[in-house]
């Protein structure tokens, strides 16, 4: 079995019984067993963490697509039109091109005429000319049949970038239907995060959200995946986390995320150097003050039980319930 101790900071330790841990204890430093621990042991918690660096400068979605089992069949890319007529060169011409592709020639031509190839083709196309997707350019666009926008292949893992993933982590969701709509939406009222998402978003996708004076939404299948399913960001409050690949970017990247989720979540407290933060979520708040204490920054867990209020509080007051929040 183990034993799970509480600690004052609001951090657990979980270990065996006889796991031996050092801690202060009558006024030296001793090495104990765990279920020899009492109250006035005190643990000891590093005033700052150093990690090595691992920068990450882009994300190549065409690239990350590779690593699903199944391809969606209904991702196209733009952009290809010089590189697929150099494939169909190669093979001997658009006639035996479609059939070794098996497409219909119509159809295979009308992919070509709007520049819209499906990637699953597209795949097809440069495996038969022993090419690999370095072939595709760089400044390729990706999209979905039949939708009307696109986003670029090559995503910058830049400072607005990484503000994006704060102001989600903090105010963000994502919703898919049956229907086939895939929404980000941020719930934010103060103007200067508002429009700061606003052109957080159009820096990164090159598009433009729709929003109102209270939410920005993002309807964009190729940008849900890239959260949900390449970055595991999480759908909403309760799974949301930093995405395990940014864990030891470069601090000045990291920054920029904890800016915005502070900007969304926190609040200074009146005549005290303390900054706070709420979260339902314990995981997030984790990954939050392992990135604090990469900045020196010492941090403590609370819990609390609070009854909904506000905005909150009139949805469920609409279904009849009264949820507490831990």
């Amino acid at each position: 079995y183990l034993l799970k101790i509480k600690l004052q900071s609001g951090r657990d330790f979980i270990s065996s019984p006889y796991h031996r841990v050092l801690v202060w204890s009558n006024g030296k430093i001793i090495n104990k067993k765990t279920v020899e621990l009492n109250k006035n042991d005190k643990f000891f918690i590093p005033k700052k963490l150093d990690v090595h660096d691992n920068d990450i400068k882009e994300i190549d979605i065409l690239s990350e697509f590779l690593k699903f089992g199944d391809l969606p069949e209904d991702i196209v890319v733009r952009g290809v039109k010089k590189l697929v007529r150099k494939c169909i060169e190669q093979l001997g011409g658009l006639k035996n091109t479609s059939q070794r592709i098996g497409l219909n020639k119509k159809t295979f031509s009308n992919y070509i005429y709007r520049n819209s190839i499906p990637y699953v083709i597209l795949l097809k196309l440069l495996q038969l000319c022993n090419r690999n997707i370095n072939s595709i350019p760089r400044e390729a666009l990706i999209g979905v049949k039949r939708g009307h926008t696109v986003i670029p292949r090559v995503i910058k893992i830049d400072e607005p970038f990484m503000r994006l993933i704060g102001y989600y982590l903090s105010e963000g969701h994502t919703r898919c239907t049956k229907k086939n709509c895939y929404q980000i939406s941020f719930a934010c009222t103060e103007k200067e995060t508002h429009d700061d998402i606003i052109q957080c978003i159009k820096h990164v996708f090159s598009i433009y959200p729709s929003e109102t004076k209270k939410d920005i939404c993002v309807s964009n299948r190729i940008i849900h995946i890239l959260f949900v399913d390449i970055l595991n960001i999480g759908r909403n409050a309760k799974t949301k986390r930093i995405p395990t690949q940014f864990i030891a970017l470069p601090k000045h990247k990291i920054r920029e995320l904890l800016r915005a989720y502070f900007a969304g979540d926190g609040s200074v407290e009146k005549n005290r150097l303390h900054v706070t933060c709420s979260s339902v979520n314990r995981d997030l708040l984790r990954d939050i003050g392992f990135q604090l204490l990469r900045f020196g920054i010492f941090y403590r867990l609370r819990e609390e039980h609070k009854k909904a209020g506000g905005a909150a509080k009139k949805f469920y007051d609409k279904k009849g319930a009264s949820p507490v929040f831990t």
